[in-house]
């Protein structure tokens, strides 16, 4: 298994075919995590892009109404945070 990280902080410029080559190079599978709402952000971009290839895609984005809290609650909250990464991974990886 390969895994690569890539800090994708905007959506432009962006180069799709690059990165479709950078995620076929490393399994065909793709992980986006966003500290914000999908729609609109990198996740759904990237999935518009990549639509049309054999990339396996899974985004994890805040998905209910966040509330006051610190960062590391706010994270786990939302399953965004380290322990959601790490079984989206696991369960991506062990996906066909």
């Amino acid at each position: 298994m390969y895994v690569a990280l890539i800090d994708l902080y905007c959506i432009k410029p962006f180069h799709a075919p690059k990165l479709e080559v950078l995620v076929k190079k490393k399994g065909s599978k793709l992980l986006v995590v966003e500290d914000h709402y999908p729609e609109g952000g990198i996740g759904e971009m990237v999935a518009t892009a990549l639509s049309n290839s054999s990339v396996k895609m899974s985004c994890l984005a805040v998905r209910k109404v966040p509330h006051s809290a610190g960062p590391m609650v706010l994270m786990k909250d939302q399953s965004i945070d380290r322990d959601a990464i790490v079984e989206s991974v696991i369960r991506l990886t062990r996906s066909t």
